[in-house]
C-alpha cells in the first residue's frame, strides 16, 4: 500500500519536479542532496522540514534575527550567483526566524528535563537577577551524572529552564525549581527531585535552597505513599519520584531526604567585592555617585580657586582687553558694527585670555 502510494504521488509530480525528485533519489553516494535555495522555496509556501532545522540552528547560535537573515542571504548568494532572490527563492524575514527562537525552548526545556530523567542523580544550581521593584529573572541548571561504559561515569551540564519570578521570595523561587523539571510540550517529560544530591547558589539564596529541599521532602513522603499504596498507575508527574524511590536500597532513601547545600565561590567573591546583591547593587551605586559628586566638588573648588587668585583681580581692576594692552602692548580695533565707533584694543588680547584661563 505504501508502494501504491509513493507511485501515485510520483505520478502528480510536473516534468521539472519529476527529474529534481529522480535527481534527489540518484544523489552521491546514494543518499539525497538537499539544496538550500530549492528548500527556500518561494513566497506563499510552506517551509520544509530542513529549513526550519536550520533556522532553528542558527538562532541557536546566539544571533539576532536580523544577522540570521543576513547570513543566509549571504550563503546562498555565495553559493547559486545566477539565482535571483524573490524570483529564485524567497528568504524568511526577521519575523520568522523569531518565531523559530520561540521554539527553542520547549524543545530545550524538553530535552534538559529528558536528560534529567535518565540522570543516576545529578545536582542543582539556580539563581536569580538582580530584584528590582518590578519583575527579576530566575534560573535552574543541573549537573547530570550518567553512567558509562563500565565504571566510568559521563557528566554533562544543561541549563533547565529561566523564568520571570513574580517575587523574590524563596519559597517562590523554589517553587520554579522544581517546576522546571516538568515540560508540557509535546509528549510530556517529568523529572523528580528525589535523585538530586546538592544545591548551589550565593549566599544569598540559602533560603531558596532550604525551600527547595522542603519541596523535596514532600515529593519524598508523596512518592513513598505511592508505593505503599500498591497502586500501579500513578501519575505522569509523579511517576518519575514513585520509579526512584522503588530502586533505592533503605539506606540510599535515607540520603535521599538530605540536600547538601553549597556556597558558590565566585559569589563569594564577590561578596568581598561588594558586587553581590547581598551587599546590594542599589548601596554600590549610591557609592559611586558620592565618589563622583565629591571629585566634582574638589574639582569646582579648584577651579574656583584659580579664578580667584589670578582672574578675578584682573576683572576687578580694569577690564581683561585693557590689561592685555597695557602689559603686550599692541592694538587693534574693535567693535564698529550697529552704528558703534570702532576702538583701538591690544591686539595679542585673545592670546592673553588664553594664558589667563589655562
Amino acid at each position: 500500500e505504501l508502494q501504491q502510494t509513493v507511485e501515485v504521488l510520483e505520478g502528480l509530480l510536473d516534468g521539472e519536479s519529476k527529474s529534481e525528485y529522480e535527481r534527489l533519489k540518484s544523489g552521491a553516494g546514494g543518499e539525497p542532496t538537499v539544496c538550500l535555495w530549492r528548500e527556500l522555496g518561494l513566497r506563499g509556501e510552506r517551509y520544509s522540514q530542513d529549513t526550519v532545522e536550520l533556522g532553528l540552528e542558527i538562532m541557536s547560535k546566539a544571533l539576532t534575527a536580523e544577522q540570521a537573515v543576513s547570513v543566509v542571504r549571504t550563503f546562498v548568494a555565495f553559493e547559486h550567483p545566477d539565482k535571483a532572490e524573490g524570483k529564485d527563492y524567497r528568504i524568511p524575514d526577521a519575523g520568522r526566524f523569531r518565531e523559530w527562537r520561540f521554539m527553542l525552548e520547549p524543545v530545550s526545556h524538553y530535552m534538559a528535563v529528558s536528560l534529567v530523567k535518565r540522570a543516576n542523580h545529578h545536582h542543582v544550581a539556580h539563581d536569580a537577577s538582580t530584584k528590582g521593584k518590578r519583575i527579576h529573572i530566575y534560573q535552574t541548571a543541573v549537573t547530570c551524572v550518567l553512567e558509562g561504559e563500565g565504571v566510568n561515569e559521563e557528566v554533562v551540564e544543561v541549563p533547565l529552564k529561566f523564568e520571570i519570578c513574580p517575587s523574590g521570595g524563596a519559597a517562590p523561587e523554589a517553587q520554579l525549581s522544581q517546576d522546571a523539571y516538568h515540560c508540557t510540550a509535546g509528549r510530556e517529560q517529568h523529572a523528580s527531585l528525589l535523585t538530586a544530591k546538592s544545591a548551589c547558589s550565593d549566599h544569598a539564596a540559602l533560603s531558596t535552597t532550604d525551600a527547595l529541599e522542603v519541596l523535596k521532602q514532600k515529593e519524598i513522603d508523596v512518592a513513598a505513599a505511592a508505593v505503599l499504596s500498591g497502586l500501579e498507575e500513578h501519575p505522569e508527574k509523579i511517576r518519575p519520584a514513585v520509579e526512584a524511590w522503588r530502586k533505592m536500597t533503605p539506606a540510599e532513601r535515607e540520603c535521599a531526604r538530605k540536600l547538601h547545600k553549597l556556597g558558590c565561590t565566585s559569589h563569594a567573591v564577590n561578596l568581598t567585592t561588594e558586587a553581590s546583591h547581598n551587599k546590594t547593587e542599589k548601596s554600590t551605586i549610591e557609592e559611586n555617585m558620592v565618589r563622583s559628586r565629591a571629585a566634582r566638588i574638589i574639582t569646582r573648588s579648584w577651579e574656583r580657586r584659580y579664578f580667584v587668585k589670578h582672574v578675578s583681580p584682573l576683572m576687578t581692576a580694569k577690564a581683561l582687553d585693557e590689561v592685555a594692552a597695557s602689559k603686550f602692548g599692541g592694538s587693534y580695533e574693535r567693535g564698529g558694527s550697529g552704528g558703534n565707533k570702532a576702538e583701538a584694543v591690544d591686539g595679542s588680547v585673545y592670546a592673553a585670555k588664553a594664558m589667563v584661563w589655562s
